[in-house]
């Protein structure tokens, strides 16, 4: 929040203490079935993914990871960020 005092974070591993309580699980082992999570999760496997994957293809954007180093030089495809202009004013 702007004029909040930024409190810094700390990461402590824990994962040979004795005395921790949590656990590191594989990413495998986690299912998210909550009526909160997982419609979100669908609606973005389902249709947000496929719909972007569809328009990066669509728009070159994809093909500008595709190019081997040696050809970086050559023009990239799609619309550039550094071109965009605002209209707002």
């Amino acid at each position: 929040m702007p004029g909040q005092p930024r409190v810094p974070t700390i990461v402590v591993d824990t994962s040979h203490s004795p005395h921790d309580r949590l656990k590191p699980v594989p990413l495998t082992a986690v299912t998210l079935t909550d009526q909160f999570w997982a419609p979100r999760l669908r609606i973005n496997r389902e249709v947000t993914i496929p719909s972007q994957y569809r328009l990066l293809e669509e728009t070159g954007r994809l093909d500008n990871f595709r190019r081997p180093p040696a050809r970086k030089r050559s023009r990239s495809r799609g619309v550039s960020l550094t071109t965009v202009t605002s209209t707002s004013g």
